[in-house]
């Protein structure tokens, strides 16, 4: 009985691994700041402010090139996941909710390893012009905690990734995180996937079923 049970056990772990929605870890990151235009900040911490000359966004480039697209056609839908710091996960006082949005800034990237990003040359940095809205989410300063995802789920992600999964060429998904924000609104702190050994609080681009 205990064998069978254990052989059970194992069949059902191997047909949810099998079944497990596909998760894509950033390929690169990179934050830039308005106080250092000619220069990318490392990227142990993803800074997302407005706080004036102080403000600072967020570069995430996915290696789309494992995802079929047939596998894209059958999703259910897909969200970008960040995580606070455990500490220090604001920048500046806790005030009301910030707007946080999420932009399409390249669909098949011309530098995905986003080489010598700066302020100064970062694609859609002053403008939105060249970028494509894809989620926006109301993260509350005042009860945010440190080592919280914060999502951003929409069904513009998962459109966008079709049309780049259906792209010839190298396939690659570039997002920019900014902060709807004025200069007196707090940013946020989040791991990036250099300084956290915790999978789950690395970011990460899940694909429902």
């Amino acid at each position: 009985m205990k064998t069978a049970s254990l052989f059970s056990a194992l069949i059902f772990l191997l047909t949810v691994s099998l079944t497990a929605a596909p998760v894509l870890k950033p390929y690169a990151e990179a934050v830039v700041s308005k106080a250092h235009p000619a220069t990318a900040e490392a990227s142990a911490v993803l800074r997302v402010s407005a706080r004036g000359t102080h403000a600072h966004k967020t570069y995430l480039v996915f290696d789309a090139n494992s995802l079929k697209p047939q596998e894209l056609e059958s999703a259910s839908g897909a969200e970008l996941s960040l995580t606070t710091l455990e500490d220090y996960y604001l920048l500046g006082s806790p005030g009301g909710p910030v707007s946080l949005s999420l932009y399409l800034v390249e669909s098949n990237a011309k530098n995905p390893a986003l080489l010598n990003l700066s302020w100064s040359n970062a694609p859609a940095n002053d403008t939105a012009s060249e970028a494509r809205l894809l989620a926006t989410v109301l993260v509350d300063s005042a009860s945010v905690k440190g080592d919280q995802a914060v999502q951003w789920d929409d069904p513009r992600i998962l459109t966008a990734l079709r049309e780049i999964s259906a792209q010839s060429g190298a396939k690659y998904l570039t997002l920019l995180v900014v902060s709807d924000g004025t200069v007196s609104d707090p940013g946020f702190n989040f791991y990036s996937s250099q300084n956290t050994s915790r999978s789950s609080r690395e970011p990460r681009l899940l694909i429902r079923e």
